[in-house]
């Protein structure tokens, strides 16, 4: 949780930007942009950088023009609700919107 609490300001300040990426710390993650392809992620209670939520698994599949049932935000979030409820994944609370796969 370092980041969170330490490096993300000194990383916006700093604007950073080296060889094609741009990195842009939020919230308990951060965006990294390289060359137009953006990948979002959070950092999890112990430094977890695995964790998924309904709504970057709905852009993954939208921007990548995944073909799949689960093709809207409120049909992977019913899923994630299943999966929750049969223990397949677990949330943890205070730490955003993340998922976790049990292991």
């Amino acid at each position: 949780m370092d980041f969170t609490t330490r490096c993300k300001q000194k990383i916006r300040d700093k604007a950073y930007q080296s060889g094609g990426y741009k990195i842009r710390p939020h919230g308990i993650g951060m965006e990294i942009n390289i060359d137009g392809v953006k990948i979002d992620f959070d950092f999890g209670h112990n430094g977890e950088v695995n964790g998924f939520d309904a709504w970057r698994l709905f852009n993954f599949v939208s921007q990548n023009n995944i073909k799949s049932t689960l093709n809207t935000e409120q049909k992977i979030k019913f899923a994630v609700e299943q999966a929750v409820s049969n223990g397949s994944i677990y949330k943890v609370d205070g730490m955003g919107s993340n998922y976790y796969v049990s292991s």
